[in-house]
């Protein structure tokens, strides 16, 4: 039978279609079959003008692009696909789905967290970037954000860590419960990973990285945590807008278990001319569906913490101890599930109005909107719907179920058709693009906590002027035309460690009475207070530019610039315990 086949690509950046022309293009000129396309980030789900609004980037460079089509059913995505968060997102849509769900038919999210199976494959994903401000608060972020909310909104939170560690009972328990990681997809990568390929090309192209890499600070400690802890077979990650391919060998730890593993790491570039940002990788023929599906132990992880869920700008620390998920609570989400007949994710559910040209100019309704998958999987789970907020009343939606819109499937007990949005008047002017709140803040919080400095750039420069280097620039083929070359800003981001162990919590709330004899979640730690961490360094080096390989394909929109066809290198990708790589080395 034929392998299945998984095609990587790094920062999309609202190109989905040039990525879908390409795999078109691959396809038939390889004979072969993609069976799913996993995007590592910044995949801009824009289905309207106040989700532009919400772009964490200068307006100049925010474009509504074409996902609104896929959003509202106008076009079909040809490919399951499958993405993370990034630092350039539509934030406000994707908290509606925090818990993971469909952005649009057939393009599913992976949460701000979350474990979904496809072809027997195990796949994890972390979304977001590290900054070490934000790293051990809650989500205090409102909708619509403000310039500092739509850029914390998307750091990385210890609670998502913590969730993902609940994943590594393969390497201690030997009972068939719970199986290894296949693949993690994560924005930003793993601190270290540069270490473990060929740092002196990385170098070479990316001149301005040395000093991170060689201070080690370079890349995401959380990330590094998770590389070591979940050991999977493959890391695909983007973020730095260069490709890189490393091999992560796992030391032997925690009585032996885990020796000899070997981590594929691969990064990639972002969508656009003369850049390496898509690879082909072959996985070993598979029995099971090429479909989502819920992963249970990932299920039972989201139950059994969710007493812990932050919802505060305090500084909130994780429990140091993870106790896997046992048997009984994988049992009692199993039962659950096949009580309600549910196996895959449920269904897409479009919640705001999608950009039309009837409605070009218009301003949107700003708010927060309910989205049915959230609350339904909740409800599932016997969990407090959490994504709203106290003493909200949700009014009712702004379009109904005719036109081109998909409407919900029913079922899920008492939420069904189309999501609800919560009212807010706000508005927000950021035509300004003034980045100088968010620094204010980011700086006043660094100097009560520690850092070792880890940089995280978060590669657009804002033009605030405060001569910040970061290592990327988004180069000529974004910057608008006419406008001066800027020097870019980059950030540093702290550390953070675990605690000393706690003793254990209260005992949880017993089940429903409808579960039966099923166990209800285990109880957990409540989190001990934080200890102060040190500000971040004041200045990381500057940007120089370097040499891109040629051959990339160019996105729709340079098309119609200069009038470009599409092509695609032949990058290189070693051999993985688990996949091959299509491309011969070039």
């Amino acid at each position: 039978g034929a392998a299945m086949r998984i095609a990587v690509e790094g920062c999309l950046h609202g190109e989905l279609d040039t990525v879908y022309a390409e795999l078109r293009r691959r396809e038939e000129a390889e004979n072969v079959k993609i069976d799913l396309l996993i995007c590592c980030g910044d995949f801009q789900s824009v289905r309207n003008t106040d989700d532009l609004r919400n772009l964490a980037c200068p307006a100049k460079y925010r474009r509504l692009n074409t996902f609104y089509k896929y959003y509202s059913g106008e076009t079909v995505a040809p490919y399951p696909t499958l993405f993370v968060g990034g630092n350039h997102e539509a934030s406000n849509y994707l908290w509606e789905l925090y818990y993971g769900g469909y952005v649009c038919p057939n393009i599913f999210f992976m949460g701000f967290s979350g474990v979904v199976k496809f072809g027997g494959l195990r796949i994890a994903g972390l979304s977001g970037i590290f900054k070490g401000a934000d790293y051990s608060r809650g989500y205090y972020e409102t909708v619509p954000y403000s310039d500092s909310h739509m850029r914390s909104i998307y750091h990385v939170r210890e609670y998502e860590v913590f969730k993902l560690r609940h994943l590594s009972r393969w390497l201690t328990e030997d009972d068939g419960l719970s199986k290894p990681i296949d693949i993690v997809v994560s924005h930003d990568w793993p601190r270290g990973i540069a270490h473990h390929g060929d740092k002196r090309s990385l170098l070479r192209r990316k001149p301005f990285l040395r000093q991170e890499v060689e201070s080690n600070i370079l890349g995401s400690p959380p990330g590094e945590e998770l590389l070591r802890t979940l050991q999977p077979l493959h890391w695909f990650s983007a973020h730095l807008h260069t490709k890189f391919v490393a091999t992560y060998e796992h030391s032997s730890h925690a009585g032996g278990q885990g020796s000899g593993r070997v981590t594929n790491f691969l990064a990639l570039d972002k969508c656009l001319p003369r850049r390496h940002f898509l690879q082909l990788i072959d996985f070993p023929e598979t029995s099971e569906p090429l479909e989502f599906r819920y992963d249970e132990e990932w299920l039972a992880v989201l139950r059994k913490t969710d007493a812990l869920f932050p919802l505060t700008s305090s500084r909130v620390r994780m429990p140091p101890c993870v106790a896997p998920v046992s048997a009984a609570e994988v049992a009692w989400v199993k039962e659950r599930m096949h009580a309600q007949g549910v196996e895959r994710p449920f269904p897409f559910c479009a919640t705001a109005p999608p950009h039309s040209e009837a409605n070009r100019g218009a301003r949107q309704r700003a708010g927060l909107y309910h989205n049915p998958q959230s609350q339904r999987l909740a409800a599932m789970l016997d969990i407090p719907y959490r994504l709203g907020r106290i003493g909200e009343e949700p009014a009712s939606v702004l379009f109904g179920t005719s036109g081109m819109l998909p409407s919900c499937e029913p079922g899920g007990g008492d939420v069904g058709g189309l999501g609800t949005v919560a009212a807010n008047p706000e508005e927000i002017d950021l035509d300004a693009d003034d980045d100088a709140t968010a620094e204010v803040c980011e700086r006043a919080d660094a100097t009560q906590h520690a850092s070792r400095g880890t940089a995280n750039p978060e590669e657009i420069d804002l033009g605030d002027g405060d001569g910040d280097p970061d290592e990327i620039d988004l180069g000529d083929d974004e910057r608008p035309a006419n406008a001066p070359a800027k020097r870019p800003r980059a950030s540093a981001a702290g550390d953070a460690t675990c605690v000393a162990a706690a003793a254990p919590g209260p005992s949880p709330k017993p089940p429903p009475p409808e579960t039966g004899a099923m166990p209800s979640a285990a109880p957990l730690l409540r989190p001990p207070q934080p200890t102060p961490l040190q500000p971040p360094p004041d200045s990381l080096p500057r940007p120089v530019s370097s040499p891109a390989p040629r051959d990339t394909p160019v996105p729709l929109f340079m098309q119609k610039r200069r009038g470009l066809g599409l092509s695609l290198p032949k990058p290189k990708l070693s051999a993985a315990d688990a996949g091959t790589v299509l491309d011969p080395p070039g």
